[in-house]
């Protein structure tokens, strides 16, 4: 398993924390499985040609 370390706005934080809370709760690495999830599902978002991915 690999460890990222990430800069987020406050807001952002504050958003992604509230969704987490929502969604798990206080449990241990919600906001792992949160950002994980969500990182899944933008790998299959097709993207512009142009893209630099």
């Amino acid at each position: 398993m690999g460890t990222l370390i990430i800069s987020l706005s406050d807001e952002t934080e504050k958003k992604l924390r509230e969704i987490v809370r929502e969604m798990y709760g206080s449990s241990k690495g919600a906001i792992s499985k949160v950002v994980e999830d969500a990182l899944k599902n933008y790998f299959f978002i097709p993207l512009p040609e142009n893209s630099l991915l």
